[in-house]
């Protein structure tokens, strides 16, 4: 039994051996770099921490945009 993971580009699914797993592979279709998570679920991504901060300037910046968008388109 293998590990298969879709790529989030093509949406090609590819799969490696169990042995593989932990490791970034490419994508046979479109040579995308991949990652295999291994299988034993004792590996854990590491995640940025959500800058509420952040997320609060892009609303800001896409409402001007739709803004802007608006003026321009009429």
């Amino acid at each position: 039994m293998g590990i298969t993971v879709q790529c989030s580009y093509c949406g090609r699914k590819n799969e490696v051996s169990e042995n593989l797993g932990g490791s970034w592979r490419r994508c046979t279709g479109c040579k995308n770099r991949m990652y295999f998570p291994s299988i034993d679920g004792g590996e854990r991504l590491r995640l940025k921490p959500v800058d509420k901060h952040e997320q609060a300037r892009k609303k800001a910046l896409m409402a001007e945009e739709f803004k802007l968008r608006q003026v321009i388109l009429r």
